[in-house]
């Protein structure tokens, strides 16, 4: 009964704590304008193709490289006006291919990343000691390069990333010894399970900041469609909530608790009026935070 007391307690306190925790911004109106610039700081990536795969071996004496190919993507992606095949795959190693698509032909790209570490690609699930009662074998494995896209005029980076890891554990018996069957080990688990991913982004994006309350909050207006253009279908990130936000919806920009402790805003993009003017980012306030 005292433990049950004690946990009750703090179940309060934690209740307590966490219910007043709230953002110093939160209720500060961060409405109003911020003229943004060129830049080719785009780090911000869009994912565009993944992959996952869990399967049971039919023997612990398959090699690691059996089942790689179930890794492998293959995302047809719109660029401007022009269509391209990024590729993921496995030939004797790891590599990330971009290809037009009029006329399949290879696009000139710079790697900028290629590295893979862990275990060997050759290994069998049950390579090791004979006598050993579990074996785990794990590699992973990133790519990542550039390419300028010509309809765009812009560079595009790819990112390329896969994991992979096996388990082969032996059966044992109440003494601990192996199990045997028909003269063969019996093998309690077995398992490849895996996951890859491609992302791309843009570099040309548009930055602005804006200073409230002693604080400074950047956004990035980043090309989520990769059409070449800036407009209200793309996304913005703030540096200030970590968030990816729409534009012409309701979001908040701080990260109470308790959402209804925010203020709430509506973002819209408004396109240069003439040649050498900003894009301008408007920041509406629509709802006020509680306290």
């Amino acid at each position: 009964m005292k433990r049950i007391g004690w946990l009750g307690i703090l179940m309060v306190v934690l209740l307590v704590g966490v219910s007043g925790c709230t953002d110093d911004l939160g209720t500060v109106d961060l409405s109003g304008v911020v003229d943004l610039s060129l830049s080719h700081d785009g780090w911000a990536y869009r994912v565009i193709g993944t992959e996952r795969i869990y399967q049971t071996p039919r023997s612990a004496y398959q090699r690691l490289d059996e089942f790689r190919g179930g890794l492998e993507l293959r995302p047809v992606v719109r660029i401007g006006t022009d269509d391209y095949m990024i590729i993921s795959r496995f030939d004797r190693e790891f590599q990330t291919d971009v290809y037009h698509l009029d006329g399949h032909r290879p696009v000139r790209t710079m790697i900028l990343k290629c590295n893979e570490t862990g275990d060997p690609w050759h290994f069998r699930l049950a390579e090791g000691p004979f006598n050993a009662v579990k074996y785990e074998f794990k590699r992973t494995g990133q790519i990542e390069l550039f390419f300028n896209e010509r309809s765009t005029g812009a560079d595009y980076i790819v990112e390329s990333n896969y994991r992979i890891e096996s388990k082969a554990v032996r059966e044992v018996d109440k003494t601990g010894k192996f199990v045997q069957k028909h003269g063969e080990f019996q093998w309690d688990r077995l398992s490849v399970s895996g996951s890859s991913e491609l992302r791309m982004g843009a570099r040309q994006c548009l930055t602005g900041k804006t200073s409230v309350g002693g604080k400074t909050i950047w956004f990035y207006v980043l090309d989520w469609d990769f059409d070449g253009k800036f407009t209200e279908a793309d996304r913005v990130w703030c540096d200030y909530n970590k968030e990816f936000l729409n534009f012409n919806e309701t979001i908040r920009l701080t990260g109470s608790w308790q959402a209804a402790k925010d203020n709430t805003y509506r973002l819209r993009l408004e396109e240069p009026a003439a040649d050498g003017k900003p894009y301008i980012l408007h920041i509406e306030i629509e709802g006020v935070g509680v306290r």
